[in-house]
């Protein structure tokens, strides 16, 4: 699960230059639209509002180390084993207040092209990674081993995992998940840890 360069943030005190990888845990979480659940759009898939305001929430807080570092082609995937949920953070992503990105110094179409389903990033690689993994309730396809052998080798440098660590850390998801969950290297944080209180509030210059 290690990643191969140390990542390109500020040290905050949720996350240190020893980070490679994050888990956002989203059992607890309750935004403005309530707690982060999964939600099926008939005939069309999954999507998880919540963990787009996380999604949101993170982007904001993260502070590059030195100017420029985030503009590069690669350096910014956010990935969703679900279709409807990168569509979802396309078009949120798109139309969020430019200043929701100042940071990184991009802007929201740049952060909105960066979006991919799992299935169509493989074979490429970026240096920070963001997942939603969106389910709740069931892991779906996610249960394979495919899927997560993609995610977790696709970052350079930090891979950030947003998903409820109940479901794909119990006791009843597969072995290669439940080590996901406990392995050393993961750092496990929560929303309110590095999300403005606005963003949670769902004030925070998103599109919903």
């Amino acid at each position: 699960l290690a990643t191969s360069r140390i990542h390109p943030f500020r040290e905050e005190p949720w996350i240190s230059k020893k980070d490679s990888i994050l888990w956002v845990d989203t059992a607890e979480y309750a935004g403005s639209i309530g707690p982060c659940e999964e939600f099926y759009k008939t005939g069309i898939g999954y999507q998880n509002r919540g963990e787009r305001h996380i999604v949101m929430g993170l982007l904001r807080a993260l502070q590059p180390s030195a100017r420029g570092i985030m503009q590069r082609p690669d350096a910014l995937a956010i990935l969703s084993p679900y279709r409807e949920q990168v569509v979802e953070l396309k078009a949120w992503l798109s139309h969020a207040n430019p200043s929701v990105f100042a940071r990184l110094g991009l802007s929201p179409a740049q952060v909105a092209n960066s979006v991919y389903t799992i299935d169509a990033f493989q074979g490429k690689q970026a240096s920070v990674v963001v997942a939603s993994l969106v389910r709740t309730r069931e892991l779906g396809f996610m249960r394979g081993a495919q899927r997560p052998a993609v995610l977790f080798s696709r970052a350079e440098s930090l891979l950030v995992v947003i998903g409820s660590r109940t479901l794909f850390g119990g006791l009843t998801a597969p072995e290669h998940w439940r080590e996901a969950c406990g392995h050393a290297a993961v750092r496990v944080v929560v929303p309110s840890q590095f999300m403005d209180p606005a963003d949670i509030a769902g004030r925070g210059g998103g599109a919903e």
